[in-house]
């Protein structure tokens, strides 16, 4: 029997092995020197912030990055079913690395709204340092519900997913969302709330 409501991202721990999560992690925790302010479309600075990585400044960062990349691609296809997305023609893969540092959010979005409508899933790969090394940074996504031709929030509020080492989120990208407001008690940049996140594109 399907639920009436189901949580709208699918969550799988442990996801990468160890030898690989170890080079990710250590790819993350020497980017502090290669990272941009991150924006939105718009260009409205206060409801986003957080740094991104503009592009790889090494070939080790870059060979990291790209065997993520295709690991994802292959993984993302075999859970479409279980998504609320219609059927797609799969056409790429979009991948940023992300540091939430103290402070920083990203208030409620969609992902794929205007010239970014060929995103039709995100996922996002959490690295913490140790538990506890930053509080807040929770994902909430919004639970959906038809009404009509339109999808709205529903009553039900949303699945509120607390960042853990090592693992995958994944949801449709019309499905709103935000990320709360994160906190880093130390100030080190290796208790910053890291993610390896993008989108698969597709056309309907």
């Amino acid at each position: 029997m399907t639920p009436e409501c189901p949580d709208p991202a699918l969550v799988f721990r442990d996801f990468l092995p160890s030898a690989f999560h170890a080079r990710v992690r250590a790819m993350a925790h020497g980017a502090n020197d290669t990272l941009v302010q991150s924006r939105v479309i718009g260009d409205a600075p206060s409801y986003r912030k957080s740094r991104i990585m503009a592009r790889p400044e090494s070939e080790a960062e870059a060979g990291c990055l790209n065997e993520f990349a295709r690991l994802i691609d292959a993984f993302l296809p075999t859970q479409l079913s279980l998504l609320d997305v219609p059927v797609f023609e799969r056409t790429g893969l979009e991948l940023q690395f992300t540091v939430s540092g103290d402070g920083d959010y990203f208030l409620p979005h969609i992902d794929n709204g205007g010239e970014l409508a060929a995103r039709q899933v995100t996922f996002i790969y959490y690295l913490v340092n140790t538990p506890g090394c930053f509080t807040g940074g929770e994902l909430r996504v919004f639970r959906f519900k038809e009404a009509g031709d339109m999808r709205r929030p529903t009553s039900l509020g949303a699945q509120t997913i607390m960042p853990e080492d090592n693992m995958l989120v994944m949801f449709p990208s019309h499905y709103l969302h935000r990320v709360m407001r994160v906190s880093v008690p130390s100030a080190c940049f290796a208790d910053s709330r890291f993610t390896l996140n993008g989108w698969m594109l597709g056309r309907v």
